[in-house]
């Protein structure tokens, strides 16, 4: 099946104040959670995560500038927590860094600043994956920082990628960060991940985000 892309060409107002629009849930700590050894062998860093995120049920948000080559991840995790597996998943990404929050592990790489971004957001009631993702990337916050930063919204989704057994999602009217809106579509989905990823062709030198959350 063809894949969807959605470009969005845009502008950036960034809002330095943080405001969440309602109060969003915290869940239970992720990181002392205890897991089971097993092979990890994934094309890149974000495959890895994604693979986490799906197999220990935690929820894993990427925020990463990419580097130009990107490596295969490849080692065996004894078993432990998912810190000690995070640990070992950082020492073969370098650059890589992950902390917690609220119970969302949180994952970086040269921080990418479109997180950060405060959206006045409308507001939704148990709406689809999908949509969600699709309202997010169509905001005009979102769309100003693309311009601004010179930068292409560059998505590919596969309509599989939005399982059809994920949950509603509701987020109140109010502010609130890309990165926490993130949160919440994730923790609320089941679909435990997401990820705002930011590339810079070594032909063209044009930079290129994609958000994804499934």
């Amino acid at each position: 099946m063809p894949k969807l892309m959605v470009h969005l060409s845009l502008c950036i107002l960034i809002v330095p104040a943080f405001c969440m629009a309602g109060d969003f849930a915290t869940i239970a700590a992720s990181a002392n959670k205890r897991v089971g050894g097993y092979h990890v062998e994934t094309f890149n860093a974000q495959d890895a995560l994604h693979d986490v995120a799906q197999r220990e049920a935690v929820v894993i948000g990427v925020d990463a500038v990419l580097p130009e080559k990107r490596e295969p991840i490849i080692f065996d995790f004894p078993g432990g927590t998912v810190a000690d597996l995070l640990n070992m998943f950082v020492v073969q990404s370098p650059g890589y860094e992950w902390r917690e929050d609220r119970g969302v592990i949180h994952v970086t790489r040269s921080h990418v600043s479109l997180t950060d971004v405060v959206i006045s957001y409308p507001g939704a009631k148990n709406v689809k994956l999908r949509l969600m993702w699709e309202d997010l990337v169509r905001r005009p916050e979102v769309s100003s920082w693309l311009k601004t930063n010179s930068c292409r919204g560059e998505t590919f989704v596969h309509p599989k990628d939005f399982k059809l057994h994920r949950g509603l999602v509701s987020i109140p009217a109010g502010s609130v960060t890309v990165s926490h809106f993130l949160d919440e579509v994730a923790i609320q989905s089941g679909g435990n991940y997401w990820s705002v990823l930011q590339r810079f062709s070594p032909k063209t030198h044009a930079c290129y985000v994609s958000v994804a959350a499934w």
